[in-house]
Order: C-alpha cells, then sequence, then structure tokens
C-alpha cells in the first residue's frame, strides 16, 4: 500500500478515525509523518503511553539548584520516578506525595476516590462523608469536582 501523501513510499502508520459513524483511513510513509510532526517511534512504557508521557513529562524538572528528592529506604530519585512512573517502595508515597498526586489526577477525574453507588443506594455516612467532599472541593474552588460530587450525592438515598 503506497503513501496517501507522496504517493511514492509504502505506507508504514496506519490511522483509522470515527466520526458520525463514518471510519475513515489515512496510510502514509515514515517521511510523510515525520513531515507532519508524527512520531512513529513508540513510548518505553504502557503507562507513558497512557499519560501523553510521549509527547511531554509529567513532572515539573527541579529549577536549578533545587535539591533532586531521594527515597530514604529504597534510594529512588525524582528522575528515576519520572523515567518510570513507578515507586520503588512504600515509603516512596510519602517522598513523592506531590508528584504522584499529580499524576493521579492526570489519570483519573481527581485525587480522592469517589466510589459509586448501586441504583443509588448508601448510606448516611456515605452520604456525610460526600457532602464533606463537596464542601472542601468548593473551598479550594475545584468546582468541577464539586459537580461531579454533587451529582453523585443526588443519586444517593439512605437505606430504609
Amino acid at each position: 500500500m503506497q503513501c496517501e501523501i507522496c504517493n511514492k513510499k509504502d505506507a508504514v502508520v496506519h490511522f483509522k478515525h470515527v466520526a458520525d459513524g463514518e471510519v475513515r483511513e489515512l496510510n502514509i510513509c515514515e517521511d510523510c509523518a515525520s513531515e507532519n510532526g508524527i512520531s512513529i517511534q513508540p513510548p518505553d512504557l504502557l503507562t507513558d503511553f497512557l499519560m501523553g508521557k510521549a509527547q511531554q513529562s509529567s513532572l515539573k524538572k527541579p529549577a536549578a539548584g533545587e535539591p533532586t528528592r531521594r527515597c530514604l529506604t529504597c534510594g529512588m530519585k525524582d528522575s528515576d520516578f519520572d523515567k518510570m512512573s513507578r515507586l520503588g517502595c512504600s515509603d516512596c508515597y510519602e517522598t513523592f506525595e506531590k508528584d504522584v498526586e499529580e499524576v493521579a489526577v492526570a489519570m483519573q477525574k481527581g485525587s480522592r476516590h469517589v466510589g459509586k453507588f448501586p441504583e443509588g443506594r448508601g448510606t448516611a455516612e456515605d452520604k456525610a462523608l460526600l457532602v464533606g467532599m463537596l464542601n472542601d472541593a468548593v473551598k479550594v474552588e475545584n468546582f468541577e469536582e464539586a459537580a461531579r460530587i454533587r451529582d453523585i450525592i443526588g443519586g444517593v438515598r439512605e437505606d430504609a
């Protein structure tokens, strides 16, 4: 199959796009992909791909003169965590707490698990916890999270 852009080389990059129930395909060669800013090099790790780290690093690089953080238990450095997106031991969660939170927020809707209730059922304790979380989200002006929690609260009713 030839490249649909240059019509000269074999296509090695194949895109499929589904929009409004219609499937569109584009087959292009490596050179045309490169010229159009499309990298065909796979990320080293699946987590990198899922988190978009193939294009950019998720963690901020330390400023000049800022010390490198290192876990006192396993010796993992912040640069190791940035490369692998994995922690070395349980103490790393404290050492890299802010970085872990950034990664969690990037991968999901928030940094706290709210949970779901089957068919809108939950206990008064569950509802009270959610109301507290709603108030916390409003205090820090995280209105998207507050709206999501509000919607969950709306579906929760106390068990009879």
